[in-house]
């Protein structure tokens, strides 16, 4: 008896540890799988800019805005591929600009921003509190401050860039003016026309007098 209880023991203690082994295995398993990082792409960078990126989501905000713009307005859109390109490369050339504006030093404080703000208001005939509670109840006030500070710094970019594509220097007017165009088109214009002034015999003489002053001016 007691060679089997001695047996019987061990078996249990065999089975037991067994059973833990096993046990051990399947929460090892359970686990590895609840804690195994599931990997989702959140963004990626569809184009390099100089020193920055262009992400994804922005093609897909700047879409989406287009598609319903385009929805409201019945307007035709061009096919999805010709209509992606044009978006991106329109937002290649924001970032460029973006990029000058940062070298440049090109900043708007709040109280201009918030004159845009204000405008917006009025247009929408609301008052600038009510149009900042509608925006922050739609979780979007952030980030229309910064698409307003944005479209104020690509305009002052813009404007920029267009200034000095129209300064013309001294030199330019004068290699113009030297040249056959310029020549042409800075001589003076004549009108030559023909006028009949009729005298009678019968005209007083200061009429007559008149007239001849006419023709000669």
């Amino acid at each position: 008896m007691s060679n089997l209880f001695k047996i019987d023991r061990s078996l249990r203690t065999l089975l037991l540890g067994a059973v833990m082994l096993a046990a051990s295995g399947v929460y090892t398993g359970v686990l590895a799988q609840t804690q195994a990082p599931q990997r989702e792409v959140l963004d990626k960078v569809i184009a390099i800019v100089d020193e920055g990126v262009v992400l994804q989501s922005e093609l897909n905000t700047r879409l989406d805005e287009i598609y319903s713009q385009a929805r409201e307005s019945g307007r035709q859109l061009p096919p999805e591929p010709d209509l992606r390109a044009q978006v991106i490369e329109a937002l290649v050339i924001e970032s460029l600009q973006m990029q000058f504006a940062d070298r440049m030093g090109v900043r708007f404080d709040d109280e201009t921003v918030n004159e845009v703000f204000q405008s917006l208001a009025a247009a929408s005939n609301m008052t600038f509190d009510d149009y900042i509670a509608s925006l922050e109840a739609q979780s979007r006030y952030l980030i229309t401050r910064e698409q307003v500070r944005k479209e104020l710094a690509l305009r002052e970019v813009q404007r920029g860039i267009v200034n000095r594509r129209i300064n013309i220097t001294d030199q330019e007017i004068e290699n113009f003016l030297n040249s056959e165009t310029g020549r042409v088109t800075m001589a003076p214009d004549y009108l030559v026309d023909q006028i009949l002034i009729p005298v009678s015999e019968n005209d007083p003489a200061a009429v007559v007098t008149a007239k001849e002053q006419f023709a000669r001016e």
